[in-house]
């Protein structure tokens, strides 16, 4: 039974160190970027029609 507790205690905070920078971003959009406003219907849409579209551009060059 110790070594379950002791498994799950250390899981739970490994992947609290991946969970916290994720709420944080999603937080700080919320609060300071759309100021808590939400665009439901756009929620929804697929695409570039949707405001919360977005396109990966990611180059090797920039990576280093």
């Amino acid at each position: 039974v110790s070594s379950t507790s002791s498994f799950i205690s250390t899981w739970l905070c490994g992947y609290s160190v991946f969970l916290g920078p994720v709420i944080g971003i999603i937080l700080s959009d919320y609060y300071i970027v759309r100021k808590r406003e939400l665009d439901l219907d756009s929620l929804y849409q697929k695409g570039e029609r949707s405001a919360y579209w977005y396109k990966v551009r990611a180059s090797v060059d920039n990576l280093g």
